[in-house]
């Protein structure tokens, strides 16, 4: 998912809010006793105060036959039983009580006055409440359930005082918000987790990504900054095209006159003595470098829209750095610079030899061209990570002037060349790294420079293993 971030936060907001406002209900109904709970126990305490009141009165002032005449009839109508009960928890009525009825008068002694009347399971409830004289008894009532109850009850039905039942209200509560909460954060977050993800493909050059479709029929502001996306990226991909249409297009039409500008060099320097044309290797030079950037703009414009069917296969990256490094080393003698690999492990991904090629060859030309004379290009290959999270990390370190810190994060941009002192003659046309990190970017991998501590650049390019 997605990192969990803002769907975690939201979520732990919604859920937090839910609770507090269910535990504040249960605050203030417990605190205002406004609660249907409270509202019940109070019913059942006032009448069976005022049937013990009335039987005790009976008792004390006649007899026992007495207070059973009173409390027959109504048993009757109220179809429930009655009990009787001294401080001591004697039974006055002279009848048995139930089981279920003496364990919860035991544990009226254990129960603090204000918890009354105290509950039981089926249907019983006991009272304390003081005569007329002072003395403390205690009056139960059962519910037989003798004939059926009426269709609309009046007041809320029993609870039971089971001490497991407070507890799973509230993880019941807990629980039901918590998948309403988690369904509705989800709602809210899943598109914009869609929306993250298609910018960054987006950054990445995937310039068809679109997200209206995978949202759905939203009607809020998140659809509309879904079309808003939708709209701005069919712009950059508008423009980009155009922009590759152009160069290429441009590019091509630079060949026909450079081409006959090479012929018309060549007419030159056959009819003109040897220190005559001496004056035309200048015009040469500038036509070798035009020649070089219109080969350079053509290839950077194949990788960039070479996404879309790339052909890929295993590739041993070592193998194909030895022939890369063969090139270098023959071109860099006359410089008396020499290019190095370091001994390793075989490196297997799955990739386009040509990009490949272009975008590491491009590294290692860029470190021998700015290399102090005399010094080495080393290469090194190395895995990070295991299994199929890995990824191959191939290094080039120079032993160059560097670059400035600030001037790092420009390396990679098109026509980009730092000031190294005004040796224009090892300047190139400024596109060899911007290849090099479309390449590596078309391969799901990632380019970095930095400067080594020991001097130089030193240029990181992972992809991920096969």
């Amino acid at each position: 998912m997605i990192k969990r971030g803002l769907f975690l936060k939201i979520y732990l907001w919604f859920w937090s809010a839910t609770i507090i406002l269910f535990m504040t209900g249960m605050i203030v109904d417990r605190a205002t006793e406004s609660g249907p709970g409270e509202h019940f126990r109070k019913r059942v305490g006032q009448e069976l105060s005022a049937y013990g009141q009335f039987a005790i009165n009976i008792l004390e002032r006649e007899n026992t036959a007495s207070m059973r005449a009173f409390l027959v009839p109504l048993e009757e109508a109220t179809d429930t039983k009655y009990f009787i009960f001294d401080h001591t928890g004697k039974e006055l009525t002279g009848r048995k009580p139930p089981d279920e009825v003496l364990n919860l008068v035991a544990r009226v002694t254990k129960t603090p006055p204000d918890r009354f009347p105290l509950f039981g399971d089926m249907g019983i409830a006991v009272q304390r409440f003081i005569s007329q004289t002072g003395k403390e008894y205690l009056i139960s009532e059962k519910k037989e359930h003798r004939r059926p109850p009426p269709p609309l009850a009046p007041h809320p039905p029993p609870f039971s005082e089971n001490p497991y039942s407070l507890p799973i209200k509230i993880m019941t509560a807990l629980v039901v918000s918590g998948i309403v909460c988690y369904i509705l954060t989800r709602y809210v977050v899943s598109p914009i987790v869609e929306l993250s993800r298609a910018a960054r493909l987006l950054a990445g050059g995937n310039l068809s990504v679109r997200v209206k479709s995978v949202i759905g029929k939203r009607k809020d502001e998140i659809s509309q900054l879904a079309e808003d996306f939708d709209m701005m990226a069919e712009r950059v991909e508008s423009l980009m095209t155009s922009q590759r249409s152009l160069l290429r297009d441009v590019s091509h039409e630079l060949r026909s006159p450079l081409t006959r500008l090479y012929v018309a060099l060549e007419l030159c320097q056959q009819r003109l003595s040897p220190e005559d044309a001496k004056s035309l290797e200048r015009i040469t030079r500038e036509a070798d470098k035009l020649s070089e950037l219109i080969g350079q703009i053509l290839n950077l414009n194949r990788v960039d829209s070479g996404v879309a069917g790339l052909e890929k296969k295993r590739e041993d990256l070592r193998l194909l750095i030895k022939g890369i490094v063969d090139d270098a080393n023959f071109e860099g003698k006359k410089m008396n610079r020499v290019v190095r690999i370091l001994p390793g492990e075989e490196c297997i991904i799955m990739g386009n030899s040509m990009l490949l090629q272009s975008a590491i060859e491009n590294v290692v030309r860029n470190a021998v061209r700015y290399t102090a004379e005399g010094s080495e290009v080393v290469i090194s290959l190395r895995r990070a990570g295991d299994g199929d999270s890995g990824s191959i990390i191939v290094s080039v370190a120079d032993h160059g002037p560097g670059v400035p810190e600030s001037e790092i994060v420009h390396l990679f941009k098109p026509f980009y060349r730092f000031d190294n002192g005004g040796t224009d003659k090892t300047c190139g046309a400024g596109l060899g790294l911007t290849i090099a990190e479309a390449a590596v970017r078309i391969h799901g991998g990632t380019i970095r420079a930095a400067n080594a501590a020991e001097g130089g650049l030193l240029v990181e390019m992972s992809f991920p293993v096969c």
